[in-house]
């Protein structure tokens, strides 16, 4: 944002208020706006707002779930009430856009564009039904270390549910004493992350997947965060984001942590990711056989197989597991430790694996065909 915050230039006359901006980082902003409305079923919010505020513009969308305000400086005080475009329509054309620098004119009912040899004529509205945005005005911040909770939510992400109307599709925040549990869990894998930060944090809420993929775009270091009852808000001088909170308890995971695990040894990470890419190649569905101090990794393709040496730190009986090869590829790659814990009861039970400090993965074995 700062070659925007640099480069622009407003001036106002006849009814006219001109603003020059830098295209690349225009275009950052507009698709940035539009990804989440474009197709938005109401009509209304496949709109963009645009307005100024005390000499600085402000975009804003919002889809009803993720709302995402951009904010900039203008060098003059002009005054241009709410208004809106059309999300498609600005994003196409700004995306083509051939010029380095763009002129947004306003004026009456639309917006013109204007270059080097060059013309765009865009309809703005105003509808007093847009969505107002959310009022932090009276809700104290908090300065927290960004980077500490974005890698949380990293770590867990791919455990949440695909589907939507899952209560399994978010990720979820508990704060208990000092440490924050941040887990996802699709039903058939489970990831659970723990943080000690030096901040206090009081986060007890889920959200969905697609919010948590926005927080873990939001580019900060130190954003100031804002918790309503229905929202969580990150926000530094130039972006805003707000994230609504789902509105149901959280099944409570805990119950599934296995607890007798009995059986226990210590895996390379490396070597069993390499290990399963290759034997999974042909097969979604792959073998395992752990057997004194070796796992045997084999494909339903007879022909493709391999090996690798573990550390037992208990008696290891011979025993078989069905696994998706991908629940336990993503399960390792939560981890950097070179060697992770491995641990199971029988070939029927959640098996976990664990670095023995803040980090759990647990998944269940796939049932044979019949």
């Amino acid at each position: 944002m700062e070659e925007i915050k640099g480069n622009v230039e407003n001036s106002s006359s006849k009814g006219k208020i001109k603003i020059e901006l830098e295209i690349k980082e225009l275009n950052k902003i507009i698709q940035d706006l539009s990804k989440n409305i474009k197709k938005h079923p109401v009509e209304i919010l496949r709109n963009i707002q645009v307005q100024t505020k005390e000499k600085n513009m402000i975009f804003r969308s919002t889809d009803l779930e993720v709302e995402t305000i951009y904010i900039f400086e203008i060098k003059e005080d002009v005054n241009i009430e709410p208004i809106l475009i059309e999300s498609n329509e600005i994003s196409n054309l700004i995306k083509n856009y051939p010029n380095e620098k763009i002129t947004l004119e306003f004026q009456d009912e639309e917006l013109n564009l204007k270059g080097e040899n060059l013309s765009a004529t865009i309809p703005i509205k105003k509808d007093p039904n847009f969505p107002e945005q959310i009022d932090i005005s009276k809700i104290e911040p908090k300065i927290i270390k960004f980077s500490t909770i974005k890698k949380a939510i990293e770590k867990v992400i791919n455990s949440s549910s695909q589907s939507s109307d899952s209560k399994m599709s978010g990720v979820n925040f508990k704060t208990k004493d000092k440490t924050t549990t941040i887990a996802a869990t699709d039903g058939f894998r489970l990831s659970i992350y723990k943080i000690e930060p030096e901040e206090e944090l009081d986060m007890n809420f889920t959200i969905s997947k697609k919010c948590a993929q926005e927080i873990i775009k939001f580019d900060a270091i130190t954003p100031m965060s804002y918790l309503t009852d229905t929202h969580w808000i990150l926000s530094t001088h130039e972006k805003i984001l707000s994230v609504k909170k789902l509105n149901y308890e959280y099944p409570n995971y805990e119950k599934a942590i296995p607890s007798d695990n009995k059986y226990r040894l210590h895996i390379n990470r490396e070597d069993f990711i390499k290990k399963l890419l290759f034997t999974s190649s042909q097969s979604e569905i792959i073998k395992l056989i752990l057997e004194n101090d070796d796992i045997t990794i084999k494909s339903s393709d007879t022909r493709i197989n391999t090996k690798l040496k573990t550390k037992p730190l208990t008696e290891i009986n011979k025993i078989e597991f069905l696994f998706k090869s991908q629940y336990l590829i993503d399960g390792l790659k939560i981890f950097t430790e070179d060697e992770v814990l491995f641990t199971y009861k029988d070939e029927n039970k959640p098996i976990t694996i664990e670095n023995e400090l803040n980090t759990t993965y647990i998944t269940l074995p796939a049932r044979p065909e019949r």
